[in-house]
């Protein structure tokens, strides 16, 4: 299992990788190519519609696995910013945010 640091590094990684032009070409470029092999078999081809199924699927799920990152870096980062606020003083142990001086001094009521 990954530590935290280490799950941040690769959530940055995998969306920059993801949000890439490049990457993005090459993705379409795989499910066009898989979609129109499937397109190509024949009734008798069911294995090969298998194979080439699996293929595709396997190049989403890699995706997925990658966005999981993401996911997962996103939720380590609240954390942090939530327990640093919590030591900061900004948010109470029920989840409420602490008023700054500005907020009381320019409240209308």
């Amino acid at each position: 299992m990954l530590d935290d640091d280490s799950t941040v590094m690769l959530g940055d990684f995998c969306e920059e990788v993801l949000r890439h032009p490049y990457f993005t070409t090459i993705a379409d470029e795989f499910e066009k190519s898989a979609c129109h092999d499937l397109l190509g078999t024949t009734l008798k081809d069911s294995g090969m519609r298998e194979n080439i199924w699996a293929e595709f699927q396997g190049g989403r799920a890699f995706m997925q696995f990658m966005a999981s990152f993401v996911a997962q870096r996103n939720k380590i980062n609240e954390q942090r910013a939530m327990q640093e606020a919590e030591d900061n003083g900004a948010i109470f142990e029920d989840g409420n945010e602490a008023l700054s001086d500005e907020d009381i001094f320019n409240d209308p009521f």
